[in-house]
């Protein structure tokens, strides 16, 4: 064994044997940190439970055995019975159980049921657990500030007070930009929210924007607009969506667009015009081609021998006396055969 002396009079076994005590030195405290680290880890757990536990023996207080997510600052809960009532983000009971369902709040109100007989009754409540309806047959979500219901076989619709128009209808639809198609007798009208009835009876009726619809009678179609009130007297085989501007037409197998504000007939007639693509639409007439714009007017007058859809680029493929070639949205040829 090496026992020699150094120049700090230790001798080289001595050195060895501090080194070894260094380190077992510092394996103890890397050992005793890892245990604290753990401890630590342990202690955080056990709270957490302890949170949980509280927690949940505070909604077992309120015999709570399931919840959903919170909408509208409440949150749906059932008892040992199955009965659903209401609790707040507290935990505390808003609407005691009394429902046999309560579905998702939509627009501050949600649609509940309790048993009737047989069967079940429908009704709505606001956040604050109140019932604001009658009991019905059956009820939808509410949409635009109005709630669809159903009595028997014939349906109307509840404003958010709680108060029902006074018409009932065979059919009905829910609301959409300020208007609700509903029908009698197989003729449908739209309903406003206030419950007037300012149309006639068609033999069919289409909302195709927020202020344009296409109505049908005696096999003719018109288009209106719900706010002025309206109605072309000029009749069409079909009516059709070209942009939101302009309608597109067809009378006698020939089409053209009309305004979508007064119905006037904004381009000539045409054998086909194509789906408007990047801002024009394709016009055929005679064998040749051409572009509207959406307002359905000729933007680029039909010239062509044919024409492909503008792209998202500005360009499309035409050919004239038999070259093709490419054109811009001015009609600038821009590469191909322009000569």
């Amino acid at each position: 064994m090496d026992n020699s002396i150094k120049n700090d009079g230790t001798t080289t076994t001595e050195t060895t044997k501090t080194k070894h005590y260094d380190d077992i030195l510092e394996t103890e405290i890397k050992r005793k940190s890892a245990m604290t680290s753990v401890l630590l880890a342990i202690a955080f757990v056990v709270l957490l439970g302890v949170i949980g536990y509280l927690y949940k023996d505070h909604l077992r207080s309120q015999r709570l055995i399931g919840y959903l997510k919170f909408t509208s600052g409440v949150c749906w809960v059932t008892n040992d019975e199955g009965k659903y009532g209401l609790i707040n983000s507290n935990g505390d009971v808003v609407a005691d159980y009394q429902f046999a369902a309560g579905m998702p709040f939509a627009e501050g109100h949600a649609r509940v049921s309790k048993k009737d007989g047989d069967g079940f009754v429908f009704a709505y409540i606001d956040s604050t657990g109140k019932v604001i309806s009658k009991w019905y047959d059956n009820n939808w979500n509410f949409k635009e500030g109005m709630g669809r219901v159903q009595k028997e076989y014939q349906f109307s619709f509840i404003n958010a007070k709680g108060d029902t128009l006074k018409d009932w209808f065979d059919k009905a639809e829910d609301f959409s930009n300020g208007v609700a198609k509903v029908s009698r007798l197989n003729k449908f009208t739209f309903l406003f929210k206030d419950g007037k009835l300012p149309f006639d009876w068609y033999d069919d009726i289409q909302l195709v924007s927020d202020s344009v619809a296409y109505v049908k009678t005696a096999g003719q179609c018109h288009i209106m607009n719900i706010y002025t009130k309206f109605v072309s007297k000029a009749g069409f085989d079909q009516i059709g969506k070209f942009s939101d501007k302009a309608a597109m037409v067809v009378k006698d197998k020939k089409m053209a667009c009309i305004s979508r504000v007064n119905a006037e007939v904004v381009s000539e007639w045409f054998d086909k015009i194509y789906v408007l693509s990047n801002g024009f639409a394709v016009a055929v007439r005679d064998k040749k081609y051409g572009f509207l714009d959406e307002n359905g007017k000729i933007a680029i007058k039909l010239t062509y021998d044919d024409a492909s859809y503008f792209t998202k680029e500005g360009y499309s493929i035409v050919k004239k006396n038999g070259k093709t070639f490419w054109i811009d949205k001015n009609e600038k040829c821009i590469g191909g055969d322009c000569k």
